[in-house]
């Protein structure tokens, strides 16, 4: 036993059983109010907020000084939390951030396929955009496809891996319902209730699963362990001009947990109930999330998960994963259509300050095509892209 302790010791003053743990290096902007809005239907911000007294309450700067001092200066202090923690820049290690870790980063980008081999289809076509207006500032990234039933076919997968020079890796995936009776109950026979609040919901549940995994069972998934940062990547955006940036190298200089190309404001019915479960969360937790508050229009109430970067050790951390837990077992992404681009907006606002989150649109306002159509985004961010 007194060998195994002193093995221990060993490993633990060499950084070795922590895990490794990143954050990019330049301070991010404060969300500015959104370019778009999705429904002017939107609630008023509640005059007091059940978390207001909050024992544990403290501003950006705080958090700042805190990082400085419990993290070397070389991670985030995660202030938000039963019990902070410190999630250490890019090239930083240990749970005060305190050892150098001089691995080469992994980074992936996450497709999904559920309900309809279609949508493998129109992967392949953005990969094949992707070859052309990607590649050259962005070789090594992984190409990550989870397939739910029936989605894929030898003839697919051939395809898809010859419209890419990225690496493919397959990912097999069954969704169901979370453990709510209401859900269940609600979505009898699979298909959509009629008291919804939310105006956009397709008839299929395929839809749900889909934004089931992509708001909190994503995070839990065992590749989240493999890959330093992963991107979520629309199957729908093509890119038709050259992207000349260092896309994973940039978020990673940043210094964030988050980043996103388009904010928005979602109809307030698809968000019912969701601000309020994470207002109890924290209230329960004793602390007062700043930014939570500001999780109200005309402020940002979305981040468009079409193009998303996410910080996995951040991300897959054990506070998450009880909050998405929690969330989760609510039902409310069955209940509202509550999906993951309120989902990131929410989560960061409950744990991260404003500068933990960055805008990355350092691109042609022409580069993307969403579902046919341009995808317009208004840049309101000083990070520039690294060549």
């Amino acid at each position: 036993m007194r060998a195994l302790l002193a093995a221990l010791l060993v490993l633990c003053s060499a950084g070795l059983l922590h895990a490794t743990l990143w954050t990019p290096r330049i301070p991010a902007q404060v969300i500015t109010v959104p370019p778009y809005a999705i429904s002017d239907a939107n609630a008023p911000v509640p005059a007091k907020l059940p978390f207001d007294k909050a024992r544990k309450s403290l501003n950006d700067s705080q958090i700042w000084e805190l990082s400085v001092s419990r993290c070397n200066a070389h991670g985030l202090f995660v202030h938000n939390s039963a019990e902070p923690w410190c999630d250490c820049h890019a090239g930083y290690k240990g749970t005060t951030c305190a050892f150098e870790d001089t691995r080469v980063l992994k980074n992936g980008i996450v497709f999904l396929v559920y309900g309809s081999p279609q949508y493998l289809e129109e992967i392949i076509a953005t990969l094949r955009t992707m070859e052309t207006n990607w590649l050259p500032s962005n070789p090594g990234i992984d190409i990550l496809i989870f397939c739910g039933p029936g989605t894929l076919s030898d003839d697919l997968r051939r395809r898809t891996e010859a419209a890419t020079s990225y690496h493919v890796r397959w990912f097999d995936l069954w969704v169901d319902y979370p453990n709510n009776d209401e859900v269940r109950a609600a979505w009898k026979g699979d298909r959509r209730p009629n008291n919804m609040p939310c105006g956009y919901v397709p008839n299929s549940v395929g839809y749900m699963h889909m934004n089931r995994f992509f708001s909190v069972l994503m995070f839990s998934h065992p590749i989240f362990y493999d890959y330093d940062y992963l991107m979520r990547l629309d199957s729908h955006l093509a890119t038709v001009k050259p992207i000349n940036c260092d896309l994973f190298r940039t978020v990673a200089a940043a210094n964030v947990v988050f980043a996103y190309l388009r904010p928005g404001i979602d109809n307030e019915g698809c968000m019912h109930g969701a601000r309020e479960v994470a207002f109890e969360y924290a209230l329960k937790q004793d602390f007062a999330p700043n930014h939570l508050r500001d999780c109200y229009a005309p402020n940002a109430t979305a981040f468009s998960g079409t193009f998303t970067w996410f910080k996995t050790s951040f991300w897959r951390h054990p506070e998450l994963q009880r909050f998405f837990h929690v969330f989760d077992q609510s039902g409310w992404i069955y209940k509202s259509r509550t999906t993951d681009q309120v989902m990131t907006r929410m989560t960061t606002a409950l744990f991260v300050p404003a500068y933990a989150v960055a805008q990355l649109c350092d691109f042609d306002p022409e580069a993307f095509v969403h579902n046919g159509v341009p995808f317009p985004f208004t840049c309101s961010s000083d990070l520039r892209c690294i060549v």
